[in-house]
């Protein structure tokens, strides 16, 4: 590792301070998540990942082998509200918009879901990556803490729901 280069986060959102290339470090979660794919073969649970981000919503559907038969990518549609998470934050101050930001999202995940059903293949799990204000905005908390000083975050746990049949 060079002098002046960081090692890579578990979940990498594709920043370049590490130094590692753009094409390897854009896997996301993926990377890290699918290490332990063998403990999912051994279970034989099939899965779908999704990383919900501020321009584009990418889904994959894994078998379990670990290894990916399907992916859905859509553009983010809340983009409406504003290109950036502060322009969100603001939006989702009125209680429609946030609704309307959270039923956007998950009328993505809801299409692709059914595009991995399409397949034939039975999973049951999907697995959700995304910036905390993507995340507020999906399980519907409300985001005004998160673009105000002192920028807190009261929900960083892990959370479920239920989407098409699937949580």
């Amino acid at each position: 590792m060079a002098e002046n280069q960081v090692k890579q986060c578990d979940i990498c959102i594709g920043c370049g301070r590490c130094g590692v290339p753009a094409e390897e470090s854009l896997r996301v979660v993926t990377q890290s998540f699918l290490t332990t794919k063998k403990q999912r073969a051994d279970a034989g649970e099939s899965f779908v990942l999704a990383d919900i981000g501020t321009t584009t919503i990418a889904m994959e559907l894994y078998n379990v082998s670990g290894e990916k038969v399907e992916e859905y990518v859509s553009p983010n549609p809340q983009r409406i509200f504003g290109a950036d998470v502060i322009s969100r934050i603001q939006a989702a101050e009125n209680p429609m918009n946030a609704r309307q930001m959270q039923s956007l999202v998950k009328g993505v995940l809801e299409r692709g879901i059914q595009k991995f059903k399409d397949t034939g293949m039975v999973f049951d799990r999907m697995y959700v990556a995304a910036n905390t204000t993507m995340l507020y905005l999906l399980m519907g908390h409300e985001a005004e803490p998160l673009g105000r000083a002192p920028f807190e975050a009261f929900y960083l746990e892990s959370e479920s729901f239920a989407i098409g049949n699937v949580q």
